[in-house]
């Protein structure tokens, strides 16, 4: 709610990306609950935040729902675009539309929501 974020939204990206587990890290090298990768974080604390954001599991939580926020922004408030745009990146889905995978991630990810996760 800090944020503005819907809590049901922002605990039902957690769960499809990771089932809540702290400690889990992708071959990518996208880790914790909210599985961001170290560019993504990068970017949260250097542009979107402007200070550090600790390396915690509240860290990582806090880094994912403020790139929610950002990309709900930055797609007119559409969550499908946005959680698109989480899986395949914001500038892919300007570019090139949401794909088949990014489709389905995204209805996932809302499923689980009116699911209540």
């Amino acid at each position: 709610r800090r944020y503005g974020v819907d809590p049901e939204l922002a605990l039902a990206l957690a769960w499809m990306e990771s089932g809540f587990q702290t400690d889990l890290t992708s071959p990518a090298g996208a880790w914790g609950v909210m599985q961001i990768i170290p560019a993504t974080w990068d970017f949260v604390e250097t542009v979107l935040l402007r200070r550090d954001v600790p390396r915690t599991a509240a860290g990582n939580v806090e880094v994912g729902v403020v790139l929610l926020r950002h990309l709900l922004r930055r797609f007119g408030g559409s969550e499908r675009l946005a959680l698109a745009a989480w899986y395949q990146g914001e500038r892919a889905v300007r570019k090139h539309g949401v794909y088949r995978e990014s489709e389905w991630f995204s209805a996932s990810v809302l499923a689980l929501r009116r699911r209540g996760v």
